[in-house]
């Protein structure tokens, strides 16, 4: 059997850096970094075990992680906290420009159309609500959540694409 190419889904999600190590900032300067992050993520409902200049230990569906100095920590589509090295997470990131998004989003609906992604968002979130009561806390449930997003993106697409790209 041969192996089949996939492309990450594009999802935005929000991320904060710990300090770099940097003999030119102050080391308390860089423990402040670290706890505005640390912050971020307790306020967000993450666990936050420990920080400081060397980084921060947070509580993830696979257990407690260190992040680094210099490491993103990202927050996921289910709320769930993990770190990502700084170079992997250059290669898979882009900065998202909310506002010009939000800006291409607007569009008037037809009625129709409004009952059709209403209809398909319901149907959706009941089915979320569903898997999220069933299913254990995991790596699983994170992805079958994250797959209903998707359904939900490609049928948005799938209503208001110009005919010839359905």
């Amino acid at each position: 059997m041969s192996s089949i190419t996939f492309r990450k889904r594009p999802v935005p999600v929000e991320a904060m850096q710990t300090a770099p190590t940097d003999p030119m900032v102050a080391e308390k300067d860089r423990e402040e970094q670290n706890r505005l992050v640390a912050q971020w993520i307790s306020n967000a409902g993450g666990d936050v075990v420990s920080f400081g200049v060397t980084g921060i230990d947070i509580g993830t569906l696979e257990g407690t992680m260190t992040a680094s100095p210099g490491d993103w920590i990202i927050r996921g589509v289910q709320g769930e906290f993990y770190p990502c090295k700084p170079d992997i997470f250059a290669k898979t990131y882009d900065t998202v420009d909310v506002e010009a998004e939000a800006r291409a989003a607007e569009r008037f609906f037809t009625a129709s159309e409004h009952d059709d992604v209403v209809a398909l968002r319901d149907r959706i979130v009941a089915l979320g609500a569903e898997t999220d009561r069933r299913v254990p806390a995991g790596r699983n449930k994170s992805l079958a959540l994250t797959a209903l997003e998707d359904v939900q993106m490609r049928g948005n697409r799938g209503l208001f694409a110009p005919e010839h790209l359905r």
